[in-house]
């Protein structure tokens, strides 16, 4: 894969995944697995001192997807997300890409959790462009789509707040949102209309695209 030339965790992954039956269904995403990690360890060797820690976010992020796509339960899902980072950091300059201890979540609703949370911290802009004095209107699935991210956001706002939930996950959550910002964060709407197709028909684009504009490496 151009840019992997000569890194040894290229051709360890895919022997790690051609070892069971299990691990072989990610094979489908194997280059374009390479390919993101190839992307952020050359961005980590140019300068450890101003590498963007935002990438290896998107990065776990985007492994997630990709592995929940195959329906892994929490055991493999832990492993592979193990073994990947074992070998993107197992490299001969010693240097530490990303490490998985800082998004060590293993329960899949946790982990969809934090996503939804992370993707609404990078989206909630090009919603308030959209949703403009609340008064635009929208179709059934962006008024959905919406409302889905700011109920994560309420929930979590009011379990840190009251201390009912994990300080692991309230310091993630807490670098993710600055607390002025609730009143805004937690009051976006538009104004739900039926066949309005023509209306702002790339909104639909947001979950899947809207975050990863700044996904240098891709997100498919």
């Amino acid at each position: 894969i151009k840019g992997c030339e000569g890194l040894e965790f290229s051709k360890n992954i895919k022997r790690e995944l051609n070892k069971s039956d299990e691990y072989k269904k990610l094979l489908v995403f194997f280059e374009k697995i390479v390919s993101a990690l190839c992307y952020i360890y050359n961005e980590k060797r140019k300068d450890t001192e101003v590498f963007n820690e935002e990438l290896c976010r998107y990065l776990y992020y985007w492994l997630g997807d990709k592995i929940n796509s195959l329906k892994y339960d929490k055991r493999i899902f832990k492993q592979i997300i193990r073994m990947i980072y074992g070998e993107l950091n197992n490299n001969t300059e010693m240097i530490v890409v990303c490490s998985y201890h800082d998004y060590n979540i293993y329960d899949l609703d946790k982990y969809e959790t934090h996503k939804l949370l992370f993707n609404y911290s990078k989206d909630f802009q090009n919603i308030e462009n959209d949703t403009r004095d609340n008064q635009r209107p929208c179709d059934e699935y962006y008024y959905k789509f919406i409302e889905k991210y700011i109920s994560i956001y309420k929930q979590a706002h009011s379990e840190c707040k009251n201390k009912t939930k994990h300080q692991f996950f309230c310091n993630y959550f807490s670098r993710l949102f600055q607390e002025n910002e609730y009143n805004k964060l937690s009051s976006f709407t538009c104004i739900q209309r039926d066949n309005i197709e023509p209306v702002l028909e790339k909104r639909k684009e947001h979950e899947h695209e809207g975050h990863a504009r700044n996904q240098p490496y891709g997100h498919a």
